[in-house]
This record gives structure tokens, sequence and C-alpha cells, in this order.
């Protein structure tokens, strides 16, 4: 399962952009849900609860924000996780 967008990896020529766009979407969706769920919901009793807790929020807000941004979660595409792979061994080259 992966992240899908109606206009990214369209193109073969614009699907590294594409990605950039994408990584950069997920970036910042990661930070405003961790942003978002720093306070601690005291109603459980046990720190364990509270993480689990926290993490459910924070996967939920997180899911949000990438719906809002136009993404739906659905099987992965072969022609994006190529791509995908592709950008990755070209920033491992780029950066050893």
């Amino acid at each position: 399962m992966m992240w899908h967008h109606p206009t990214i990896g369209q193109n073969a020529a614009t699907r590294a952009d594409d990605l950039k766009i994408f990584e950069r979407d997920k970036a910042q969706c990661d930070y405003e849900s961790t942003a978002s769920t720093q306070t601690v919901d005291y109603g459980y009793r046990s720190k364990l609860g509270q993480e689990i807790d926290r993490a459910d929020r924070r996967n939920e807000l997180r899911k949000l924000c990438m719906k809002a941004r136009g993404y739906t979660w659905g099987p992965a595409q072969p022609a994006v996780a190529d791509v995908r792979e592709q950008w990755m061994q070209q920033q491992r080259k780029a950066n050893p």
C-alpha cells in the first residue's frame, strides 16, 4: 500500500520532480502530525496506553493531511515504485 496523487507520476519526464514533491508533502504532514500530538491524554493509566493513543492520533492526522493535499491510499503502482527506487539509487550515489 502506498500514497497516490492523480497528477503525480503521470509524465515520465517529471517523475523525479514529482517524487520530490511527494517527499516534501509527506515530510510536512509528518511534522504537522507530530507537532499536533505532543499533549498526553492522562485518561490512560499507563504510559503504554498514552503512547498507543498518541501514535493512533498521529497516524490519523497524517492520513487526513495527505488526503487534504489530494493523495489517496492504495496498492502500489509498479511505475511509481520503480521511479522511487531509481531516485533512491541516485541519492545514494550522490551522497555516499
